[in-house]
């Protein structure tokens, strides 16, 4: 949904190129500023060099902080719904990632 039809241009629809690079200035800007902190929710050492070498390309500070939430659903309600699954369980984490932040008086 929302994605273009083609598979040689995966953007969803009406997304210009330039926008990403736009939203990096933007929030380089801030970061320097002190009004803008990039947490990462995840311990992945993949993740965390992903986001860092790729997305950000060195010009973001990011702090690793990720989450404690148990993964301990009942995987059998979620049967035949992947999607209800994945995104009940990044809510629950970015809640958790959320309250760790400001709970931390340094990231504040």
């Amino acid at each position: 949904r929302g994605h273009s039809s083609s598979l040689s241009d995966p953007r969803p629809r009406g997304c210009r190129p330039m926008t990403l690079l736009r939203l990096l200035s933007q929030a380089e800007a801030l970061c320097k500023q002190g009004r803008l902190r990039v947490v990462l929710g995840s311990q992945s050492p993949r993740r965390s060099r992903l986001l860092e070498e790729i997305v950000f390309c060195g010009r973001l500070p990011f702090v690793v902080k990720p989450s404690n939430f148990a993964e301990d659903h009942d995987k059998a309600a979620y049967a035949g719904k992947p999607e209800l699954y994945v995104r009940t369980y990044a809510a629950e984490k970015a809640k958790d990632v959320e309250q760790q932040v400001l709970n931390d008086d340094e990231l504040n």
